[in-house]
């Protein structure tokens, strides 16, 4: 008997070991995650809390025509926190890759039409979209924003959530299962999580589940594999490298708040292509491929975004402590309400928050002039009271409700939660 006991165990073993690896991968993300930084939910959200109620208006309103018929068509009111963050050092992901520190290619995987037409590609890239390598050798935190775009490779693509990248002690963190209630992040590595265990592919680093942000970066320069949203429908990734594409990604621009609140919510890339489809249509703009980015080079919208990149001076100098702001249209109507902790990322954001915002004001049919300062405070108050926080990946805490949609960006490490950005928008 004992010598056949014994004579199991190497065959038990392996068995045992596996079962045991899968009880610890079944483990619920926020009991993960309050291990791996030392802040768990509880403090997470208390966080939250905190930071909201901080909030306050600068100044404002600021109105802006740019259209020049003596009617307001953009409102601003920038916003503040009591409470900022200035031992944090960022710089933006447009920044990074304009001095080389952060160099986005498509994944050579996708070359191969066999590879990328199999269904377990395509079911992938359906949930989670298309794969991106990126390579990071700065020393900053590089954040990037849900809505911006990046124009090349195979395909353009888009980030579909808010995140930073940076430089880790060494802890890659590991994937989650989606633990969300709403039914969008649901069962087996919902978008709330992310897929696979890394170094799936040969990559090291950091991940992204449909552009949802869930990073730890490597310790030293390494690839991390991003999976972000197609935002170029008609363009085969195979087809369009075999032609002579260059494999490289340049900073596109940031999407229209629009396409932002609809991008919290989006679960697959189906739905992508639809809300593509639909701000093409808006805004008039013909593409042969589909390309939310060639909104961007259409000239009169160029023209309009342009001059409200150009007002992000008089903003700042009208109120330099400012790290946030509220946009309405000239009818009142609220488009986004977007804070940072770090005074110094608000104003590299800036330019390219008011080019976003210029995409809704772009095509909005003239309305009187209305005394929106109600409206603003009654917005503000609902934004600083908000509760119901849902935790969707490592970085990321969701609000999705009726009446609100948004998301907050933080980072948790050695028992502190810092937090990043906070964008919310009315739901309809």
């Amino acid at each position: 008997m004992a010598a056949r006991t014994k004579s199991l165990v190497p065959k038990v073993l392996p068995i045992l070991l596996a079962l045991l690896l899968l009880g610890i991968w079944m483990v619920p993300y926020p009991a993960v995650r309050a291990a791996s930084s030392g802040a768990g939910p509880a403090q997470e959200t208390q966080a939250i809390t905190d930071f909201l109620s901080s909030l306050e208006r600068a100044g404002g309103p600021m109105a802006f025509d740019h259209n020049a018929d003596g009617r307001a068509d953009m409102q601003v009111y920038p916003l503040r926190t009591r409470t900022p963050d200035d031992q944090t050092s960022y710089v933006t992901l447009s920044q990074a890759m304009q001095t080389g520190q952060f160099v986005l290619r498509e994944d050579p995987r996708n070359y191969n039409a066999n590879y990328f037409n199999s269904p377990l590609v395509q079911n992938l890239q359906q949930r989670y979209g298309p794969n991106v390598v990126a390579q990071y050798t700065g020393s900053s935190n590089v954040f990037a924003q849900r809505g911006t775009g990046i124009q090349g490779g195979g395909q353009n693509r888009s980030f579909g959530s808010s995140g930073v990248y940076g430089r880790s002690s060494g802890s890659y963190g590991r994937s989650s299962r989606g633990t969300g209630s709403r039914g969008s992040r649901t069962g087996s590595y919902g978008t709330g999580g992310t897929r696979g265990s890394y170094g799936t592919g040969g990559y090291r680093g950091a991940y992204l589940s449909g552009g949802r942000s869930d990073m730890v970066a490597a310790a030293e320069p390494a690839d991390m594999e991003l999976q972000l949203w197609c935002f170029e429908k008609n363009r085969i990734i195979p087809q369009a490298i075999q032609s002579g594409n260059s494999d490289l990604f340049n900073f596109a621009g940031l999407a229209s708040p629009s396409v932002r609140r609809k991008l919290v919510t989006a679960s697959s890339q189906k739905q992508v292509d639809r809300i593509v489809a639909r701000e093409l249509q808006r805004l008039g703009v013909q593409s042969r491929t589909l390309a939310l980015h060639d909104i961007f080079t259409e000239p009169s919208i160029y023209d309009t975004m342009r001059f409200y990149a150009q007002q992000s001076q008089e903003i700042l100098a009208s109120c330099p402590d400012s790290t946030g702001m509220m946009v309405l249209d000239g009818s009142g109507r609220i488009l986004c309400l977007d804070v940072y902790a770090n005074v110094d990322l608000f104003r590299q954001m800036l330019p390219s928050l008011l080019q976003s915002a210029a995409l809704d004001v772009y095509a909005a049919a003239p309305a009187e002039p209305v005394a929106s300062d109600s409206l603003a405070a009654e917005f503000l108050i609902r934004v600083q009271t908000l509760n119901d926080w849902e935790k969707v990946s490592r970085q990321a805490y969701q609000h999705v409700s009726n009446t609100l949609v948004g998301e907050m960006v933080l980072l948790g490490d050695a028992g502190q939660t810092r937090m990043v950005h906070l964008e919310i928008y009315p739901a309809n």
